[in-house]
């Protein structure tokens, strides 16, 4: 049999918590794992609340294709490396931060677009803030499609002498990646 609660006190958008319970189900299970899940919801919440201040001190046309704002946004997201997170699948969260806050990037309207720079932004966060001037950032969009580069650090310093020697184009940045 499958009942739903609510408790606490009612806001808005109705009661403070709300949740659907199996009663044929072990209960003490069910409402660990209701904790964990509000528990991760609220800390997503903050986590915006403070990417929400960086993306209001930004113009709208300071937002496309600028490293320095991509790499803000990015160090912000590293709450998502803390083990609260470990079973949190990246793109659900990514998405959830367009959705509750398209302002993030104006220029996109596709979510599935916005949700890849968001995932831009993480990976960029994970950069030492001094490389970042040493690619540009089609180069860097190109780099971070390959997120394990960021903990092999031998390929990735490999990988940026490749752009500094070269100057080379995303494709061939692709291909140096590739042999990395």
């Amino acid at each position: 049999m499958i009942k739903k609660f609510r408790l606490g006190k009612i806001t808005n958008e109705g009661y403070l918590y709300s949740t659907t319970v199996n009663l044929g189900q072990n209960l003490g299970v069910q409402i660990e794992d209701y904790i964990k899940e509000r528990e991760i919801r609220d800390s997503i919440k903050d986590e915006i609340s403070k990417i929400s201040k960086i993306v209001e001190t930004h113009k709208n046309k300071e937002k496309k294709n600028n490293l320095a704002y991509y790499y803000k946004i990015g160090k912000n997201l590293k709450f998502l490396d803390k083990q609260l997170f470990k079973n949190v699948e990246l793109w659900s969260v990514f998405r959830l931060i367009y959705t509750l806050l398209p302002s993030i990037f104006p220029y996109i309207s596709d979510t599935e677009l916005a949700t890849k720079h968001i995932a831009i932004t993480y990976y960029l966060g994970k950069v030492d803030e001094n490389d970042l001037p040493k690619a540009t950032w089609w180069q860097w969009y190109e780099l971070v499609k390959f997120p394990k580069l960021f903990t092999a650090k031998k390929q990735y310093k490999k990988v940026l002498r490749l752009i500094k020697k070269k100057r080379c184009s995303v494709r061939s940045l692709v291909h140096g990646i590739l042999e990395a």
